[in-house]
């Protein structure tokens, strides 16, 4: 019996570290919201995705992780707000296999929008 949870116990160490690691070598783009104003839609495009974040509010952060099987291209944003005007750029390359790389974007006061990694 003794033996049997121990067992368990390890199993269930192994999974959460392989979990936890998942995390930490994911690709993924953050959204940061500091702009003084909710946020409706913001869309990120990939070469092989879109990632799209509903509703922001403020302040806040939110984060989605991404495929790493990705072509060769830039990150292309959109971002929606709640009077319905939209703001469409890129910055930023992307490419596959960049494990653990986290590019950010943060939407400031005056509808100004900065992305860096």
């Amino acid at each position: 019996m003794r033996k049997a949870i121990w067992v368990f116990g390890i199993v269930v160490l192994v999974t959460y570290i392989i979990y936890q690691a998942y995390f930490v070598f994911m690709p993924r783009v953050v959204v940061e919201n500091i702009s003084g104003e909710e946020i409706k839609l913001v869309e990120v495009k990939l070469p092989n995705n879109k990632l799209v974040f509903d509703s922001i509010a403020v302040p806040s952060v939110h984060t989605i992780y991404y495929s790493l099987n990705q072509g060769d291209g830039v990150y292309k944003y959109r971002v929606v707000y709640m009077d319905g005007k939209i703001r469409m750029g890129e910055c930023g390359y992307v490419t596959a296999n960049e494990f653990g790389k986290s590019y950010r974007f943060v939407l400031r006061p005056n509808r100004v929008i900065t992305c860096n990694h």
